[in-house]
């Protein structure tokens, strides 16, 4: 393991003031508040502070925001943003369940992600991690894991009309935050429905991907929120299944008319078609489908950092135009099945595929 920050302090609170700290000069760059934006995060912030639920959440956050030495209304105006890309892969395979994600950002991904991008937290016996923005409560987006689970996300580009006038909201990256947070043995999709969707309205949305080990599987599924709908899709347990996943609500829900469609939007704002999107997804599932002699296998130990090579090999090389845009600033790859769970990422920048950022194994 290479090149993933250990945030220093005993209590969780405690690292994450270190990370704001680590973050600080980042953390204080001028920022030009739009004043209705900032009364909604004002409304956010009063609701976490006085939620029981979002107790743990709130001292981490405050932590943040203390070590970085700015107000928590600002730390929160920071969190309401979602404007990342991203697109991820499930992917059941011959002995388990790959989680591949590419992390994009259309803020100049580069900037925001320089320095520390990869931070452990301890949490009693627990080791958590992530990839993340320097502008960014860590754990909040991106991707994350710990033993026996994976979460990516993704922003879903959507339509903003009512958001400011929502009484108790809440932000996607909070709900992102809790997820990644959550044991895996209690991370199931219903469970946590059940318990988040309790936490106010949400501003904004995300399809949040996770894979698990239970006690009797490894499972995949995605979740799909905005403002108080959820949806849950699951990955198969045929070798071959897949998710897939891009900034659009999944197409699926539209001719379903399932609710959480009416949200959606062409993103032509971000200078995106939307039907590039659908490309994309296409794209995926073509790749897919070419590597099913591969897919098929089983993974043995010896062979985990060689595979995990061979995958940034094949996104950064063979498919390169398909997916290393100038938005992407790194590859993530997870693979878990008995022997555990390995996570690698690669920068996207001018060194070559065998330089991973790091070989995680968990």
């Amino acid at each position: 393991m290479s090149n993933i920050y250990r945030a220093k302090g005993i209590k969780l609170a405690s690292q994450y003031e270190d990370v704001g700290r680590l973050f600080k000069r980042q953390l204080n760059k001028p920022l030009e508040i739009d004043n209705k934006k900032m009364q909604m995060v004002e409304r956010v912030l009063l609701n976490v502070r006085t939620n029981a639920l979002l107790k743990d959440f709130y001292n981490c956050f405050a932590g943040w925001a203390r070590g970085a030495e700015i107000s928590e209304e600002k730390a929160m105006y920071l969190l309401a943003d979602n404007t990342s890309g991203c697109q991820t892969a499930i992917v059941r395979y011959g002995s388990g369940v790959a989680l591949l994600h590419t992390e994009e950002d259309y803020y100049d991904v580069t900037e925001r992600m320089s320095g520390v991008h990869t931070i452990e937290f301890s949490d009693g016996k627990r080791k958590l991690k992530c990839l993340t923005y320097n502008d960014l409560m860590p754990g909040a987006g991106l991707y994350g894991w710990q033993k026996d689970m994976i979460v990516a996300v993704d922003s879903l580009f959507l339509s903003e009309d009512g958001i400011y006038d929502i009484e108790r909201p809440m932000l996607a990256n909070i709900i992102a935050w809790l997820i990644w947070y959550e044991h895996p043995k209690f991370a199931s999709a219903e469970m946590l429905v059940e318990r988040l969707m309790a936490l106010g309205t949400l501003v904004d949305g995300y399809a949040v991907n996770v894979v698990r080990r239970t006690k009797s599987e490894i499972e995949g599924y995605k979740l799909t929120f905005t403002r108080d709908e959820w949806e849950i899709e699951k990955l198969g347990n045929d070798i071959g299944d897949n998710l897939r996943q891009v900034n659009i609500v999944e197409p699926a829900y539209a001719k379903k008319r399932k609710p959480v469609a009416k949200y959606r939007h062409a993103p032509w704002k971000m200078a995106i078609d939307h039907y590039g999107f659908l490309k994309r997804l296409r794209d995926m599932q073509s790749h897919l489908n070419s590597y099913k002699t591969w897919i098929a296998l089983t993974l043995k130990v010896t062979q985990v950092k060689k595979v995990h090579k061979a995958i940034h090999k094949i996104i950064f090389e063979k498919y390169r135009k398909y997916y290393v845009t100038e938005w992407m600033g790194a590859m993530c790859v997870g693979l878990m099945d008995q022997s555990g769970l390995s996570v690698s990422t690669k920068l996207n920048d001018k060194r070559p595929v065998e330089t991973l950022e790091y070989i995680d194994l968990c």
